[in-house]
Protein backbone atom coordinates (compact mmCIF):
# COMPACT_ATOMS: atom_id res chain seq x y z
CA UNK A 1 0.00 0.00 0.00
CA UNK A 2 1.44 3.41 -0.53
CA UNK A 3 2.80 5.66 1.49
CA UNK A 4 0.46 8.69 2.77
CA UNK A 5 3.39 11.37 2.54
CA UNK A 6 2.48 15.32 3.61
CA UNK A 7 4.33 18.56 5.13
CA UNK A 8 2.88 20.10 7.89
CA UNK A 9 3.52 24.18 9.18
CA UNK A 10 3.37 25.40 12.48
CA UNK A 11 1.30 28.53 12.54
CA UNK A 12 1.90 29.05 15.99
CA UNK A 13 4.86 28.29 18.18
CA UNK A 14 5.18 24.68 19.12
CA UNK A 15 6.32 23.35 22.45
CA UNK A 16 7.82 20.08 22.01
CA UNK A 17 9.62 18.52 24.49
CA UNK A 18 10.84 15.16 23.24
CA UNK A 19 9.74 12.00 24.50
CA UNK A 20 11.25 12.62 28.54
CA UNK A 21 8.90 15.48 30.17
CA UNK A 22 10.94 18.84 30.89
CA UNK A 23 13.88 18.34 28.57
CA UNK A 24 14.64 20.96 26.12
CA UNK A 25 13.39 20.07 22.61
CA UNK A 26 16.96 18.59 20.79
CA UNK A 27 17.54 20.63 17.28
CA UNK A 28 15.75 17.43 15.04
CA UNK A 29 12.76 15.84 17.17
CA UNK A 30 12.19 13.37 15.01
CA UNK A 31 10.93 10.49 17.06
CA UNK A 32 9.66 12.69 19.76
CA UNK A 33 7.53 14.61 17.13
CA UNK A 34 6.26 10.95 15.83
CA UNK A 35 5.49 10.19 19.15
CA UNK A 36 3.34 12.87 19.58
CA UNK A 37 1.41 12.89 16.03
CA UNK A 38 0.11 9.13 16.43
CA UNK A 39 -1.15 10.38 19.58
CA UNK A 40 -2.63 13.27 18.52
CA UNK A 41 -4.34 11.59 15.54
CA UNK A 42 -5.63 8.28 17.95
CA UNK A 43 -7.41 11.49 20.22
CA UNK A 44 -9.09 12.54 17.20
CA UNK A 45 -10.16 9.55 15.75
CA UNK A 46 -11.64 8.46 19.54
CA UNK A 47 -13.38 11.78 19.72
CA UNK A 48 -15.52 11.06 16.75
CA UNK A 49 -15.55 7.10 16.48
CA UNK A 50 -16.56 7.24 20.20
CA UNK A 51 -18.99 9.52 19.62
CA UNK A 52 -20.84 6.77 17.69
CA UNK A 53 -20.08 3.22 19.23
CA UNK A 54 -19.96 1.87 22.40
CA UNK A 55 -16.66 2.07 24.62
CA UNK A 56 -15.96 -1.73 23.98
CA UNK A 57 -16.10 -1.55 20.16
CA UNK A 58 -14.31 1.80 20.48
CA UNK A 59 -11.06 -0.09 21.47
CA UNK A 60 -11.35 -2.74 19.03
CA UNK A 61 -11.85 -0.22 15.68
CA UNK A 62 -8.99 2.34 17.11
CA UNK A 63 -6.40 -1.46 17.56
CA UNK A 64 -7.17 -2.06 13.62
CA UNK A 65 -6.38 1.49 12.54
CA UNK A 66 -3.47 2.04 14.73
CA UNK A 67 -2.37 -1.17 16.20
CA UNK A 68 -1.89 -2.80 19.77
CA UNK A 69 0.27 -4.56 21.70
CA UNK A 70 -1.91 -7.68 21.82
CA UNK A 71 -1.14 -10.52 19.72
CA UNK A 72 -4.42 -10.75 17.54
CA UNK A 73 -3.12 -7.16 16.29
CA UNK A 74 0.31 -7.82 15.92
CA UNK A 75 1.72 -4.42 17.05
CA UNK A 76 1.51 -1.13 15.38
CA UNK A 77 -0.57 -0.90 11.22
CA UNK A 78 2.12 1.75 10.32
CA UNK A 79 5.45 3.35 10.78
CA UNK A 80 6.21 7.11 10.47
CA UNK A 81 9.15 9.43 9.77
CA UNK A 82 9.09 12.64 10.68
CA UNK A 83 11.81 15.12 9.06
CA UNK A 84 12.51 18.59 9.35
CA UNK A 85 11.97 20.76 6.43
CA UNK A 86 15.14 23.25 6.41
CA UNK A 87 17.58 23.97 9.39
CA UNK A 88 15.42 24.86 12.64
CA UNK A 89 18.17 26.33 14.49
CA UNK A 90 18.05 26.15 18.09
CA UNK A 91 15.17 26.06 20.38
CA UNK A 92 13.77 29.93 21.38
CA UNK A 93 12.41 31.10 24.16
CA UNK A 94 8.35 31.38 24.14
CA UNK A 95 6.27 33.45 26.27
CA UNK A 96 2.97 31.56 27.28
CA UNK A 97 1.06 34.63 27.59
CA UNK A 98 -0.14 34.02 30.93
CA UNK A 99 -1.30 36.33 33.53
CA UNK A 100 1.63 35.57 35.73
CA UNK A 101 5.33 35.67 34.07
CA UNK A 102 6.50 32.10 32.27
CA UNK A 103 8.39 31.02 29.74
CA UNK A 104 9.40 27.68 28.04
CA UNK A 105 11.25 26.61 25.03
CA UNK A 106 10.03 25.59 21.93
CA UNK A 107 10.65 26.27 18.18
CA UNK A 108 9.10 29.71 16.31
CA UNK A 109 5.84 29.50 14.29
CA UNK A 110 6.79 28.78 10.42
CA UNK A 111 8.57 25.76 11.21
CA UNK A 112 8.05 22.90 8.45
CA UNK A 113 7.69 18.78 8.62
CA UNK A 114 7.54 16.47 6.16
CA UNK A 115 5.25 13.48 7.42
CA UNK A 116 5.25 10.15 6.08
CA UNK A 117 3.11 7.29 6.97
CA UNK A 118 4.05 3.70 5.69
CA UNK A 119 1.27 1.16 5.92
CA UNK A 120 1.94 -2.35 6.90
CA UNK A 121 1.20 -5.32 5.04
CA UNK A 122 -1.71 -6.01 7.41
CA UNK A 123 -3.42 -2.87 7.03
CA UNK A 124 -6.80 -2.46 4.64
CA UNK A 125 -7.68 0.53 2.37
CA UNK A 126 -10.82 1.33 5.06
CA UNK A 127 -8.01 1.29 7.68
CA UNK A 128 -6.08 3.95 5.71
CA UNK A 129 -8.85 6.30 5.06
CA UNK A 130 -10.17 6.14 8.85
CA UNK A 131 -6.27 7.09 9.15
CA UNK A 132 -6.89 10.00 6.69
CA UNK A 133 -9.84 11.17 8.09
CA UNK A 134 -7.99 11.43 11.94
CA UNK A 135 -5.91 13.15 10.71
CA UNK A 136 -7.99 15.48 8.68
CA UNK A 137 -9.61 16.25 12.07
CA UNK A 138 -6.21 16.94 14.15
CA UNK A 139 -5.19 19.11 11.29
CA UNK A 140 -8.01 22.24 11.12
CA UNK A 141 -9.60 21.36 14.71
CA UNK A 142 -6.81 19.89 16.63
CA UNK A 143 -2.61 20.59 18.05
CA UNK A 144 0.21 19.04 19.16
CA UNK A 145 2.87 20.08 22.14
CA UNK A 146 2.38 21.49 25.27
CA UNK A 147 -0.49 24.18 25.49
CA UNK A 148 -1.83 22.60 22.64
CA UNK A 149 -5.79 22.95 23.41
CA UNK A 150 -4.52 26.95 24.08
CA UNK A 151 -3.32 28.12 21.06
CA UNK A 152 0.27 26.85 20.60
CA UNK A 153 1.34 24.50 18.35
CA UNK A 154 -1.59 24.96 15.57
CA UNK A 155 -0.78 22.86 12.18
CA UNK A 156 -2.11 23.69 9.10
CA UNK A 157 -1.27 20.55 6.13
CA UNK A 158 0.20 22.19 3.32
CA UNK A 159 -1.67 20.14 0.55
CA UNK A 160 -4.81 22.18 1.71
CA UNK A 161 -6.15 25.27 2.67
CA UNK A 162 -3.21 27.37 4.64
CA UNK A 163 -5.18 30.86 4.74
CA UNK A 164 -9.01 32.13 5.04
CA UNK A 165 -9.94 35.89 3.62
CA UNK A 166 -12.35 35.84 6.93
CA UNK A 167 -13.77 33.72 9.69
CA UNK A 168 -17.11 33.52 7.62
CA UNK A 169 -14.75 31.29 4.82
CA UNK A 170 -13.25 29.44 7.52
CA UNK A 171 -16.42 28.25 8.74
CA UNK A 172 -17.91 27.44 5.27
CA UNK A 173 -14.33 25.09 4.66
CA UNK A 174 -14.39 23.32 8.46
CA UNK A 175 -17.70 22.77 7.49
CA UNK A 176 -16.77 21.12 4.93
CA UNK A 177 -13.98 19.26 6.21
CA UNK A 178 -16.33 17.82 9.55
CA UNK A 179 -18.85 16.43 7.31
CA UNK A 180 -16.49 14.64 4.67
CA UNK A 181 -14.17 13.27 7.85
CA UNK A 182 -17.59 11.87 9.45
CA UNK A 183 -18.49 9.95 6.21
CA UNK A 184 -15.43 8.76 5.89
CA UNK A 185 -15.38 7.41 8.80
CA UNK A 186 -19.25 5.97 8.86
CA UNK A 187 -17.95 4.29 5.59
CA UNK A 188 -15.04 2.89 7.67
CA UNK A 189 -17.49 1.27 10.29
CA UNK A 190 -19.51 0.09 7.84
CA UNK A 191 -16.82 -1.61 6.30
CA UNK A 192 -16.21 -2.94 9.48
CA UNK A 193 -20.21 -4.20 10.31
CA UNK A 194 -20.64 -1.89 13.05
CA UNK A 195 -23.92 -0.36 13.64
CA UNK A 196 -23.72 3.72 14.92
CA UNK A 197 -27.14 3.44 16.58
CA UNK A 198 -25.38 3.26 19.91
CA UNK A 199 -23.97 6.89 19.11
CA UNK A 200 -23.80 8.76 22.77
CA UNK A 201 -25.56 12.03 23.64
CA UNK A 202 -23.58 15.06 24.43
CA UNK A 203 -22.09 14.90 27.75
CA UNK A 204 -22.86 11.60 28.73
CA UNK A 205 -19.12 10.68 28.51
CA UNK A 206 -16.44 10.69 30.36
CA UNK A 207 -13.90 11.75 27.97
CA UNK A 208 -13.54 14.36 24.65
CA UNK A 209 -16.06 13.32 21.88
CA UNK A 210 -17.31 15.20 18.70
CA UNK A 211 -20.26 14.73 17.20
CA UNK A 212 -20.61 17.43 14.76
CA UNK A 213 -20.70 20.53 13.70
CA UNK A 214 -22.87 21.13 17.00
CA UNK A 215 -19.29 21.24 19.05
CA UNK A 216 -17.17 23.72 16.94
CA UNK A 217 -17.26 27.29 16.54
CA UNK A 218 -14.90 30.05 14.93
CA UNK A 219 -14.81 33.11 16.96
CA UNK A 220 -13.69 36.96 15.58
CA UNK A 221 -10.56 37.51 13.59
CA UNK A 222 -7.39 39.16 15.89
CA UNK A 223 -6.72 42.24 16.24
CA UNK A 224 -3.28 42.50 14.01
CA UNK A 225 -0.62 39.81 13.03
CA UNK A 226 1.51 39.57 16.56
CA UNK A 227 0.78 36.05 17.12
CA UNK A 228 1.98 36.33 20.80
CA UNK A 229 -0.55 39.21 21.05
CA UNK A 230 -2.94 36.92 20.15
CA UNK A 231 -1.98 34.22 22.11
CA UNK A 232 -2.29 36.21 25.08
CA UNK A 233 -5.46 37.32 24.11
CA UNK A 234 -7.10 33.20 24.16
CA UNK A 235 -4.11 31.55 26.71
CA UNK A 236 -4.46 33.99 29.62
CA UNK A 237 -7.90 34.10 30.11
CA UNK A 238 -8.80 30.83 31.43
CA UNK A 239 -10.37 31.66 34.84
CA UNK A 240 -13.29 29.83 36.89
CA UNK A 241 -16.35 32.20 37.15
CA UNK A 242 -16.87 30.38 39.72
CA UNK A 243 -13.86 30.99 41.75
CA UNK A 244 -12.14 27.69 41.84
CA UNK A 245 -9.62 28.71 39.63
CA UNK A 246 -6.97 25.97 40.05
CA UNK A 247 -9.70 23.36 40.00
CA UNK A 248 -12.58 23.96 37.24
CA UNK A 249 -14.00 20.79 35.61
CA UNK A 250 -15.21 23.02 32.85
CA UNK A 251 -12.10 24.28 32.14
CA UNK A 252 -9.62 21.88 33.15
CA UNK A 253 -6.88 22.24 35.88
CA UNK A 254 -3.29 20.94 36.68
CA UNK A 255 -3.90 20.06 40.55
CA UNK A 256 -5.55 17.48 42.91
CA UNK A 257 -5.03 14.97 39.89
CA UNK A 258 -4.98 16.79 36.53
CA UNK A 259 -7.69 17.15 34.00
CA UNK A 260 -7.57 17.85 30.61
CA UNK A 261 -9.77 21.09 29.22
CA UNK A 262 -12.99 19.71 27.48
CA UNK A 263 -12.16 22.99 25.32
CA UNK A 264 -9.99 22.63 22.80
CA UNK A 265 -8.86 26.19 21.26
CA UNK A 266 -6.25 26.11 18.17
CA UNK A 267 -5.58 29.00 15.93
CA UNK A 268 -5.98 29.27 12.00
CA UNK A 269 -4.27 31.97 9.73
CA UNK A 270 -6.60 34.48 7.76
CA UNK A 271 -5.09 36.89 5.19
CA UNK A 272 -4.70 39.58 7.63
CA UNK A 273 -4.19 38.06 10.96
CA UNK A 274 -5.42 35.21 13.17
CA UNK A 275 -8.93 33.47 14.09
CA UNK A 276 -9.55 30.99 17.05
CA UNK A 277 -11.64 27.39 16.74
CA UNK A 278 -12.99 25.76 19.48
CA UNK A 279 -13.89 22.44 20.04
CA UNK A 280 -16.20 21.68 23.28
CA UNK A 281 -16.60 18.19 24.26
CA UNK A 282 -19.21 19.96 26.53
CA UNK A 283 -20.13 17.69 29.81
CA UNK A 284 -23.21 17.84 32.45
CA UNK A 285 -20.89 19.04 35.05
CA UNK A 286 -21.51 22.30 37.53
CA UNK A 287 -18.63 23.93 35.51
CA UNK A 288 -19.69 23.68 32.31
CA UNK A 289 -21.15 27.27 32.03
CA UNK A 290 -18.14 28.26 33.05
CA UNK A 291 -16.57 27.07 29.70
CA UNK A 292 -19.30 29.11 28.02
CA UNK A 293 -19.00 32.38 29.59
CA UNK A 294 -15.48 32.19 29.39
CA UNK A 295 -16.19 31.05 25.38
CA UNK A 296 -18.20 34.29 25.54
CA UNK A 297 -15.22 36.20 26.58
CA UNK A 298 -13.61 35.82 23.44
CA UNK A 299 -16.29 36.45 20.88
CA UNK A 300 -17.53 32.83 20.26
CA UNK A 301 -21.48 33.38 19.30
CA UNK A 302 -22.31 29.90 17.79
CA UNK A 303 -21.23 26.76 16.62
CA UNK A 304 -21.09 25.34 13.02
CA UNK A 305 -24.50 24.07 13.24
CA UNK A 306 -26.04 27.50 13.96
CA UNK A 307 -26.75 26.78 17.49
CA UNK A 308 -25.84 29.75 20.09
CA UNK A 309 -23.05 28.68 22.25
Amino acid sequence: MAELKFTIKFITPLLIHGVIHGTEPPAADHLGLAKALRGCWRFWFRAAVGNMVSDDELRRLESSVFGSAEEETGGAKFRMRVEPVGDLGDPAVIDLGLSRPATTKGYREGCEFQVSVLPRGRMTNDERRALSAAISLWGHLGAVGQRARRGFGSPVILSGKTSFNSPRGLEHYLRTVIEQTEKMLQEFLKAKGVSTATGRAPGSSACFTLGGLGQVAVGPASRGTDIDAVLKQVHGTNQCLKGCRDSCSGLGHAVAGRLASPVFLRLHKLDDGYCPVVTWSRSDGGHSDCARQWLLKLGFGSYLSGDPI
